[in-house]
């Protein structure tokens, strides 16, 4: 030992020195590092079709970060004077730690990218938007083994006449991993249409009021957020590359292990669903939208 090393005493009632602790009870300090790159490219194709354009989108961002320092590095010795003159036992408590070491650390990282084609056309009073998107999501984390993915084909088409009569449509058709293949996909459609009462010919004359509109929706949303599990928890078993298996093991009520060694002692902790799927929400909603005395009083009711 050194000479500036200082030896704590603590005994087997009491197997922790409060002051050791406090003096040399080791210490944490976290790390964290992020980075992103964005970038999106707009191209106009009304070369092919007029009207006709493209947008282009990819997202990737990076998250780590790292515990580091000493855990509790105090060297302590058993004191017992029955044993040992001094009152020092040979079996001591605790390691000296001389340098830190990274306790934890994890990552994080995802990547999104989306192609939109959007098209625009209008004549006579009537107009025509149209949009077909593609999207990718890949998130990974040090925590999880398997990634979760995200995959979105989505199609709106919005129609109008004359600012008066608006009728708007949505298709979502859109995959994950977090469930069991079967399980994955869930379409959620949506339709909406207006009436801007205000641009009729009828009520030119009502000077007082600007906006009057009438609306309705209806459609269903999807949401994979609360879903557990990744695509090896859908199994009634899986093995590692190491060759330990994970599940019921050699017919027995076993958990954990392989051919030649099993562990009676692993639980399940947390279990999947394999007919757990989307969860779908229907909504639909009526309302309408005034606006009087040159837009100084406006009115919403749903």
């Amino acid at each position: 030992m050194g000479a500036k090393q200082v030896v704590y005493g603590v005994s087997k009632v009491e197997p922790g020195n409060p002051y050791a602790a406090q003096i040399e009870g080791g210490y944490q300090r976290c790390k964290r590092r992020s980075g992103m790159f964005s970038s999106t490219i707009n191209f106009d194709m009304s070369w092919l079709l007029p009207g006709l354009k493209s947008k282009t989108f990819v997202n990737i961002a990076t998250f780590f970060s790292a515990t580091m320092g000493k855990n509790e590095d105090y060297l302590a010795f058993n004191w017992d004077r029955e044993k040992v003159i001094d009152g020092r036992s040979v079996d001591h408590v605790g390691t000296k730690v001389a340098d830190e070491s990274i306790l934890a650390n994890s990552t994080f990282q995802t990547i999104n990218a989306f192609e939109r084609l959007s098209y625009d056309w209008g004549k006579n009073g009537h107009k025509v938007n149209a949009n077909l998107t593609g999207w990718i999501t890949d998130a990974a984390s040090s925590g999880k083994k398997t990634p979760t993915k995200l995959l979105s084909g989505i199609a709106t088409v919005k129609y109008s006449y004359n600012d008066r009569y608006v009728l708007d449509l949505v298709s979502n058709n859109s995959g994950t991993t977090q469930f069991k293949g079967s399980k994955r996909w869930g379409w959620f459609p949506a339709v909406g249409a207006a009436w801007n009462l205000h641009n009729e010919g009828f009520m030119k004359n009502v000077s007082w009021i600007d906006k009057l509109k009438i609306r309705g929706q209806f459609g269903t949303t999807g949401d994979y957020s609360s879903a557990f599990g990744t695509e090896y928890m859908y199994q009634s078993s899986y093995t590692r590359a190491n060759g330990y298996k994970y599940g019921p093991t050699l017919d027995l009520p076993t958990w954990f292990g392989n051919k030649q060694w099993t562990s009676q002692k692993t639980t399940v902790t947390q279990l999947a669903n394999p007919d757990l799927t989307w969860e779908t929400i229907e909504q639909h909603n009526i309302g309408v939208d005034m606006a009087f005395l040159n837009n100084r009083l406006n009115f919403t009711g749903e």
